[in-house]
Protein backbone atom coordinates (compact mmCIF):
# COMPACT_ATOMS: atom_id res chain seq x y z
CA UNK A 1 0.00 0.00 0.00
CA UNK A 2 2.96 2.26 0.87
CA UNK A 3 4.01 1.97 -2.99
CA UNK A 4 0.63 3.02 -3.89
CA UNK A 5 0.83 6.95 -5.37
CA UNK A 6 -1.63 7.08 -2.30
CA UNK A 7 0.68 5.98 0.02
CA UNK A 8 3.54 7.95 -1.41
CA UNK A 9 1.52 11.23 -0.83
CA UNK A 10 0.17 10.62 1.95
CA UNK A 11 4.26 9.56 3.31
CA UNK A 12 5.18 12.92 1.67
CA UNK A 13 2.57 15.35 3.35
CA UNK A 14 2.96 13.51 7.01
CA UNK A 15 6.59 14.19 6.62
CA UNK A 16 6.54 17.57 5.83
CA UNK A 17 4.23 18.35 8.25
CA UNK A 18 6.49 16.14 10.98
CA UNK A 19 9.16 17.87 9.69
CA UNK A 20 8.04 21.58 10.53
CA UNK A 21 6.71 20.44 13.85
CA UNK A 22 10.19 18.94 14.57
CA UNK A 23 11.97 21.99 13.31
CA UNK A 24 10.03 24.71 14.93
CA UNK A 25 10.54 22.57 18.85
CA UNK A 26 14.50 22.31 17.76
CA UNK A 27 14.47 25.95 17.01
CA UNK A 28 12.77 26.72 20.38
CA UNK A 29 14.96 24.44 22.36
CA UNK A 30 18.39 25.83 20.76
CA UNK A 31 17.05 29.42 21.47
CA UNK A 32 15.19 29.68 24.32
CA UNK A 33 16.52 28.54 27.82
CA UNK A 34 15.96 25.17 29.11
CA UNK A 35 13.18 26.87 31.77
CA UNK A 36 11.20 28.80 28.74
CA UNK A 37 11.24 25.94 26.51
CA UNK A 38 10.18 24.29 29.42
CA UNK A 39 6.90 26.27 29.55
CA UNK A 40 6.38 26.42 25.52
CA UNK A 41 6.89 22.82 26.23
CA UNK A 42 3.77 22.83 28.79
CA UNK A 43 1.54 24.94 27.05
CA UNK A 44 1.67 23.49 23.91
CA UNK A 45 0.98 20.39 25.46
CA UNK A 46 -2.09 21.27 27.44
CA UNK A 47 -3.25 22.49 23.47
CA UNK A 48 -2.63 18.96 22.12
CA UNK A 49 -4.60 17.62 25.70
CA UNK A 50 -7.51 20.21 24.67
CA UNK A 51 -7.04 18.75 20.95
CA UNK A 52 -8.29 15.55 21.58
CA UNK A 53 -12.01 16.75 21.75
CA UNK A 54 -11.32 18.15 18.30
CA UNK A 55 -9.97 14.84 17.30
CA UNK A 56 -12.90 12.86 19.12
CA UNK A 57 -16.28 15.32 17.70
CA UNK A 58 -14.32 16.11 14.52
CA UNK A 59 -11.56 14.20 12.74
CA UNK A 60 -12.84 10.62 13.99
CA UNK A 61 -16.71 10.90 12.08
CA UNK A 62 -15.01 13.02 9.12
CA UNK A 63 -12.16 9.97 8.54
CA UNK A 64 -14.41 7.35 8.97
CA UNK A 65 -17.88 8.45 7.32
CA UNK A 66 -16.46 11.16 5.48
CA UNK A 67 -14.68 8.24 3.29
CA UNK A 68 -18.16 7.21 2.34
CA UNK A 69 -19.83 10.39 1.27
CA UNK A 70 -19.97 11.58 -1.85
CA UNK A 71 -18.44 15.10 -2.91
CA UNK A 72 -21.59 16.97 -1.74
CA UNK A 73 -22.42 15.40 1.23
CA UNK A 74 -18.57 15.50 2.41
CA UNK A 75 -19.14 19.44 1.63
CA UNK A 76 -21.74 19.83 3.92
CA UNK A 77 -20.47 17.47 6.50
CA UNK A 78 -17.36 19.89 6.59
CA UNK A 79 -19.27 23.00 6.88
CA UNK A 80 -20.93 21.70 9.60
CA UNK A 81 -17.56 20.21 11.55
CA UNK A 82 -16.13 23.55 10.76
CA UNK A 83 -18.74 25.62 13.05
CA UNK A 84 -18.01 22.64 15.36
CA UNK A 85 -14.75 23.07 15.57
CA UNK A 86 -15.59 26.87 16.94
CA UNK A 87 -17.96 25.79 19.37
CA UNK A 88 -14.99 23.33 20.94
CA UNK A 89 -12.73 25.74 20.99
CA UNK A 90 -14.73 28.63 22.60
CA UNK A 91 -15.55 25.57 24.92
CA UNK A 92 -12.47 24.74 25.91
CA UNK A 93 -10.86 27.96 26.28
CA UNK A 94 -11.35 28.47 29.80
CA UNK A 95 -9.10 25.34 30.52
CA UNK A 96 -6.71 27.24 28.55
CA UNK A 97 -6.73 29.86 30.88
CA UNK A 98 -6.34 28.12 33.90
CA UNK A 99 -2.96 26.79 32.48
CA UNK A 100 -1.38 29.70 31.69
CA UNK A 101 -2.20 31.40 35.06
CA UNK A 102 -1.21 27.94 36.84
CA UNK A 103 2.26 29.16 35.52
CA UNK A 104 1.61 33.02 35.86
CA UNK A 105 1.44 33.39 32.29
CA UNK A 106 -2.14 34.38 31.89
CA UNK A 107 -1.60 37.29 29.01
CA UNK A 108 -0.35 33.86 26.86
CA UNK A 109 -3.75 32.54 27.16
CA UNK A 110 -5.63 34.64 24.07
CA UNK A 111 -2.60 34.14 22.04
CA UNK A 112 -2.69 30.55 22.67
CA UNK A 113 -6.39 30.29 21.94
CA UNK A 114 -6.25 31.80 18.88
CA UNK A 115 -3.51 29.54 17.88
CA UNK A 116 -5.26 26.98 18.71
CA UNK A 117 -9.02 27.20 17.05
CA UNK A 118 -6.91 28.10 13.43
CA UNK A 119 -5.17 24.80 13.64
CA UNK A 120 -8.14 22.52 14.27
CA UNK A 121 -9.62 25.20 11.61
CA UNK A 122 -7.09 23.67 9.31
CA UNK A 123 -6.82 20.40 10.35
CA UNK A 124 -10.46 19.99 9.66
CA UNK A 125 -10.25 21.15 6.33
CA UNK A 126 -7.27 18.81 6.19
CA UNK A 127 -8.81 15.76 7.34
CA UNK A 128 -11.82 16.13 4.82
CA UNK A 129 -9.06 16.02 2.07
CA UNK A 130 -7.91 12.99 3.40
CA UNK A 131 -11.23 11.47 3.89
CA UNK A 132 -11.27 11.02 0.23
CA UNK A 133 -7.71 10.28 -0.34
CA UNK A 134 -6.49 13.89 -1.28
CA UNK A 135 -3.74 13.52 -0.12
CA UNK A 136 -1.72 15.48 -2.44
CA UNK A 137 -4.22 18.32 -2.98
CA UNK A 138 -3.30 18.59 0.88
CA UNK A 139 0.14 19.55 0.26
CA UNK A 140 0.57 23.53 -0.48
CA UNK A 141 -1.76 23.89 2.63
CA UNK A 142 0.79 22.05 4.81
CA UNK A 143 4.09 23.43 3.69
CA UNK A 144 2.49 26.95 4.71
CA UNK A 145 0.93 25.58 8.04
CA UNK A 146 3.73 23.90 9.58
CA UNK A 147 6.99 24.38 7.46
CA UNK A 148 6.25 28.36 7.06
CA UNK A 149 5.48 27.88 11.15
CA UNK A 150 9.17 27.00 11.36
CA UNK A 151 10.49 29.51 8.92
CA UNK A 152 8.76 32.14 10.81
CA UNK A 153 9.94 30.90 14.05
CA UNK A 154 13.65 31.13 12.85
CA UNK A 155 13.13 34.32 11.44
CA UNK A 156 11.81 35.89 14.84
CA UNK A 157 15.29 33.97 16.34
CA UNK A 158 17.64 36.05 13.90
CA UNK A 159 15.66 39.13 14.45
CA UNK A 160 15.69 38.57 18.15
CA UNK A 161 12.06 39.03 18.18
CA UNK A 162 11.48 35.60 19.21
CA UNK A 163 8.97 34.52 22.28
CA UNK A 164 6.38 32.32 22.99
CA UNK A 165 3.26 34.57 22.77
CA UNK A 166 5.09 35.48 18.83
CA UNK A 167 5.03 31.73 18.66
CA UNK A 168 1.29 31.65 19.09
CA UNK A 169 0.76 34.15 16.29
CA UNK A 170 3.14 32.73 13.96
CA UNK A 171 0.91 29.20 14.47
CA UNK A 172 -1.97 31.08 13.96
CA UNK A 173 -1.15 33.16 10.82
CA UNK A 174 0.21 29.89 9.11
CA UNK A 175 -2.49 27.23 10.10
CA UNK A 176 -4.98 30.35 8.60
CA UNK A 177 -3.47 30.62 5.20
CA UNK A 178 -2.64 27.19 5.27
CA UNK A 179 -6.34 26.18 6.01
CA UNK A 180 -7.30 29.31 3.09
CA UNK A 181 -5.24 27.77 0.34
CA UNK A 182 -6.67 23.85 0.98
CA UNK A 183 -10.24 25.29 0.70
CA UNK A 184 -9.70 26.27 -2.96
CA UNK A 185 -9.47 22.32 -3.52
CA UNK A 186 -12.56 21.26 -1.42
CA UNK A 187 -15.63 23.45 -0.81
CA UNK A 188 -17.48 23.20 2.52
CA UNK A 189 -21.58 23.75 2.17
CA UNK A 190 -23.69 25.09 4.37
CA UNK A 191 -26.56 23.16 5.58
CA UNK A 192 -30.12 23.48 6.90
CA UNK A 193 -30.17 23.61 10.78
CA UNK A 194 -32.07 20.36 10.74
CA UNK A 195 -28.96 18.84 8.61
CA UNK A 196 -26.41 20.16 10.91
CA UNK A 197 -28.34 18.90 13.90
CA UNK A 198 -28.54 15.71 12.72
CA UNK A 199 -24.52 15.42 11.64
CA UNK A 200 -23.59 16.62 14.99
CA UNK A 201 -25.86 14.46 16.59
CA UNK A 202 -24.11 11.39 14.68
CA UNK A 203 -20.87 13.09 15.53
CA UNK A 204 -21.41 12.73 19.20
CA UNK A 205 -22.39 8.92 18.45
CA UNK A 206 -19.79 8.41 16.75
CA UNK A 207 -17.35 9.99 19.32
CA UNK A 208 -18.80 8.60 22.47
CA UNK A 209 -15.93 5.98 23.45
CA UNK A 210 -13.50 8.04 20.98
CA UNK A 211 -13.26 11.09 22.80
CA UNK A 212 -12.28 9.18 26.54
CA UNK A 213 -9.88 7.05 24.41
CA UNK A 214 -8.28 9.74 23.35
CA UNK A 215 -7.90 11.56 26.69
CA UNK A 216 -6.59 8.82 27.75
CA UNK A 217 -4.49 8.51 24.84
CA UNK A 218 -3.39 12.16 26.03
CA UNK A 219 -2.56 11.66 29.49
CA UNK A 220 -0.25 8.57 28.54
CA UNK A 221 1.72 10.89 25.80
CA UNK A 222 1.32 13.69 28.43
CA UNK A 223 1.89 12.75 32.39
CA UNK A 224 5.45 11.60 32.23
CA UNK A 225 6.41 15.07 30.80
CA UNK A 226 4.13 16.97 33.85
CA UNK A 227 5.32 14.51 36.16
CA UNK A 228 9.22 15.65 35.50
CA UNK A 229 8.48 19.53 35.45
CA UNK A 230 6.54 18.64 38.72
CA UNK A 231 9.85 16.70 39.88
CA UNK A 232 12.79 18.92 37.91
CA UNK A 233 11.33 21.75 37.03
CA UNK A 234 10.34 22.78 33.76
CA UNK A 235 13.79 21.75 32.42
CA UNK A 236 12.71 17.85 33.02
CA UNK A 237 9.99 18.52 30.84
CA UNK A 238 12.24 20.44 28.17
CA UNK A 239 14.84 17.62 29.16
CA UNK A 240 11.78 15.12 27.78
CA UNK A 241 10.85 16.80 24.72
CA UNK A 242 14.25 17.33 23.21
CA UNK A 243 14.80 13.35 23.01
CA UNK A 244 11.05 13.40 21.59
CA UNK A 245 12.31 16.00 18.69
CA UNK A 246 15.05 13.54 17.81
CA UNK A 247 12.48 10.11 17.56
CA UNK A 248 9.96 12.30 16.41
CA UNK A 249 11.31 11.27 13.38
CA UNK A 250 9.33 8.21 13.55
CA UNK A 251 6.23 10.30 13.16
CA UNK A 252 5.35 10.57 9.08
CA UNK A 253 5.41 7.32 9.04
CA UNK A 254 3.30 6.81 11.74
CA UNK A 255 0.44 9.37 10.93
CA UNK A 256 0.87 8.77 7.46
CA UNK A 257 0.04 5.05 7.71
CA UNK A 258 -2.57 5.88 10.28
CA UNK A 259 -4.16 8.34 7.36
CA UNK A 260 -4.47 5.60 4.84
CA UNK A 261 -5.25 3.29 7.53
CA UNK A 262 -8.72 4.68 8.93
CA UNK A 263 -10.77 5.90 5.90
CA UNK A 264 -9.28 2.60 3.79
CA UNK A 265 -10.60 0.43 6.81
CA UNK A 266 -13.96 2.36 6.89
CA UNK A 267 -14.41 1.74 3.25
CA UNK A 268 -13.25 -1.64 2.44
CA UNK A 269 -15.53 -2.80 5.87
CA UNK A 270 -18.37 -2.69 3.15
CA UNK A 271 -17.41 -4.66 0.30
CA UNK A 272 -13.70 -6.93 1.29
CA UNK A 273 -13.37 -9.73 3.37
CA UNK A 274 -11.78 -8.79 6.73
CA UNK A 275 -9.52 -11.38 6.61
CA UNK A 276 -7.85 -9.88 3.50
CA UNK A 277 -8.22 -6.09 5.50
CA UNK A 278 -6.10 -7.99 7.99
CA UNK A 279 -3.47 -8.94 5.59
CA UNK A 280 -3.52 -5.79 4.17
CA UNK A 281 -2.63 -4.33 7.42
CA UNK A 282 0.02 -6.35 8.29
CA UNK A 283 1.77 -5.84 5.06
CA UNK A 284 1.32 -1.54 5.99
CA UNK A 285 3.00 -2.24 9.55
CA UNK A 286 5.95 -4.34 8.54
CA UNK A 287 6.28 -1.53 5.47
CA UNK A 288 6.11 1.40 7.82
CA UNK A 289 8.60 -0.50 9.93
CA UNK A 290 11.39 -0.72 7.66
CA UNK A 291 11.38 2.35 6.67
CA UNK A 292 12.00 3.49 10.29
CA UNK A 293 14.93 0.88 11.28
CA UNK A 294 17.32 2.30 9.63
CA UNK A 295 17.03 5.58 11.93
CA UNK A 296 16.37 3.72 14.61
CA UNK A 297 19.41 1.55 14.31
CA UNK A 298 21.71 5.01 14.03
CA UNK A 299 20.07 6.42 17.51
CA UNK A 300 20.79 3.11 19.49
CA UNK A 301 24.30 3.28 18.23
CA UNK A 302 25.38 6.98 17.83
CA UNK A 303 22.96 8.61 20.48
CA UNK A 304 25.33 11.40 21.92
CA UNK A 305 26.72 12.18 18.42
CA UNK A 306 23.22 13.05 17.21
CA UNK A 307 22.15 14.58 20.23
CA UNK A 308 25.31 16.54 19.65
CA UNK A 309 24.63 17.48 15.73
CA UNK A 310 20.68 18.50 16.37
CA UNK A 311 21.69 20.53 19.55
CA UNK A 312 25.05 21.32 19.68
CA UNK A 313 27.98 19.76 21.27
CA UNK A 314 27.62 22.49 24.23
CA UNK A 315 24.16 21.36 24.98
CA UNK A 316 23.11 20.25 28.40
CA UNK A 317 20.72 17.26 26.37
CA UNK A 318 24.01 16.08 24.83
CA UNK A 319 24.28 13.85 28.27
CA UNK A 320 20.92 11.94 27.34
CA UNK A 321 22.64 8.97 25.53
CA UNK A 322 20.59 6.16 27.40
CA UNK A 323 17.52 7.78 28.17
CA UNK A 324 17.52 8.27 24.42
CA UNK A 325 18.02 4.68 23.71
CA UNK A 326 15.23 3.51 25.22
CA UNK A 327 13.30 6.03 23.80
CA UNK A 328 13.79 4.59 20.45
CA UNK A 329 12.38 1.61 21.32
CA UNK A 330 9.27 3.08 22.86
CA UNK A 331 8.59 5.20 19.96
CA UNK A 332 8.77 1.57 17.97
CA UNK A 333 6.46 0.12 19.74
CA UNK A 334 4.72 3.65 19.73
CA UNK A 335 4.50 3.04 16.01
CA UNK A 336 2.82 -0.51 15.84
CA UNK A 337 0.04 0.80 18.64
CA UNK A 338 -0.97 3.51 16.86
CA UNK A 339 -1.29 2.05 13.41
CA UNK A 340 -2.80 -0.83 15.67
CA UNK A 341 -5.75 1.75 16.90
CA UNK A 342 -6.00 3.55 13.76
CA UNK A 343 -7.24 -0.05 12.05
CA UNK A 344 -9.60 -0.69 14.99
CA UNK A 345 -10.90 2.57 14.47
CA UNK A 346 -11.33 2.51 10.88
CA UNK A 347 -13.59 -0.75 11.45
CA UNK A 348 -15.16 1.15 14.31
CA UNK A 349 -14.12 -0.70 16.89
CA UNK A 350 -13.62 1.73 19.12
CA UNK A 351 -14.61 -0.07 22.82
CA UNK A 352 -10.98 -2.08 22.00
CA UNK A 353 -9.04 1.37 21.68
CA UNK A 354 -10.64 2.41 24.65
CA UNK A 355 -9.16 -0.78 26.32
CA UNK A 356 -5.91 -0.35 25.16
CA UNK A 357 -5.77 3.32 26.10
CA UNK A 358 -6.96 1.99 29.61
CA UNK A 359 -4.62 -0.81 29.98
CA UNK A 360 -1.92 1.92 28.71
CA UNK A 361 -3.15 4.48 31.55
CA UNK A 362 -2.97 2.07 34.18
CA UNK A 363 0.74 0.60 33.15
CA UNK A 364 1.17 4.11 33.62
CA UNK A 365 -0.13 4.90 36.85
CA UNK A 366 1.96 1.66 37.76
CA UNK A 367 5.42 2.52 36.93
CA UNK A 368 5.54 5.06 34.65
CA UNK A 369 5.30 8.10 37.33
CA UNK A 370 7.02 6.21 39.73
CA UNK A 371 9.92 5.47 37.43
CA UNK A 372 10.48 9.45 36.79
CA UNK A 373 10.20 10.15 40.20
CA UNK A 374 12.88 8.17 41.29
CA UNK A 375 14.97 7.98 37.78
CA UNK A 376 14.09 11.17 36.11
CA UNK A 377 14.03 11.13 32.17
CA UNK A 378 15.66 8.16 32.33
CA UNK A 379 12.94 6.05 34.42
CA UNK A 380 10.43 8.29 32.29
CA UNK A 381 12.07 6.60 28.91
CA UNK A 382 12.13 3.26 30.50
CA UNK A 383 8.29 3.68 31.72
CA UNK A 384 7.14 4.59 28.06
CA UNK A 385 8.65 1.10 27.21
CA UNK A 386 6.94 -0.65 28.94
CA UNK A 387 3.84 1.61 28.71
CA UNK A 388 3.39 0.80 24.64
CA UNK A 389 4.96 -2.53 25.08
CA UNK A 390 1.33 -3.28 26.69
CA UNK A 391 -0.51 -0.91 24.50
CA UNK A 392 0.87 -3.03 21.46
CA UNK A 393 -0.22 -6.54 23.29
CA UNK A 394 -3.78 -5.00 23.82
CA UNK A 395 -3.98 -3.67 20.37
CA UNK A 396 -3.52 -7.00 19.09
CA UNK A 397 -5.69 -9.08 20.74
CA UNK A 398 -8.17 -6.38 19.93
CA UNK A 399 -7.13 -6.59 16.66
CA UNK A 400 -7.49 -10.76 16.22
CA UNK A 401 -11.17 -10.24 17.81
CA UNK A 402 -12.11 -7.85 15.28
CA UNK A 403 -10.95 -9.32 12.20
CA UNK A 404 -11.86 -12.93 13.87
CA UNK A 405 -15.68 -11.27 14.19
CA UNK A 406 -16.67 -8.61 12.24
CA UNK A 407 -19.35 -6.41 13.07
CA UNK A 408 -21.47 -4.01 11.10
CA UNK A 409 -20.74 -1.14 10.28
CA UNK A 410 -22.86 2.33 11.61
CA UNK A 411 -25.04 4.02 9.22
CA UNK A 412 -23.14 6.13 6.67
CA UNK A 413 -24.10 9.96 7.29
CA UNK A 414 -25.14 10.21 3.20
CA UNK A 415 -28.12 8.46 4.11
CA UNK A 416 -29.03 11.49 6.72
CA UNK A 417 -27.82 14.31 4.50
Amino acid sequence: MLATPIGVWTLFDQGLVSLGGVATSIILARSLSPSNFGLYVLLFGAMLFLNTVHASFVVYPLSVRGARLDEPALGAMTGTFLFLTLLCAISLAPILIGVSGVFGTIALAPWAIVALLAWEWQETIRRALFAELRHRAAIPGDVVAYLGQAALILGLRETDHLTIRNVFIVMAVTSLVGAALQLTVLRPRRTGQEQSVILAQGALRDSRLVLPANLLGSVIMQALVWTLALVESRAGAADLQALINIVGVANPVMFGVANIVIPLMARDSLHSSVASEGRRVGVVIAQGGAILLPYSLALMIWPRQILSLVYGHASPYVVLSTPLRLLTVAYLLVYVAHVGNATLLGLERTRAVLIVQSLGVVTLLLCGVPFALVWGVTGAALATVVVHAVRVCACGRGAREAFATPAPTSLPLVELI
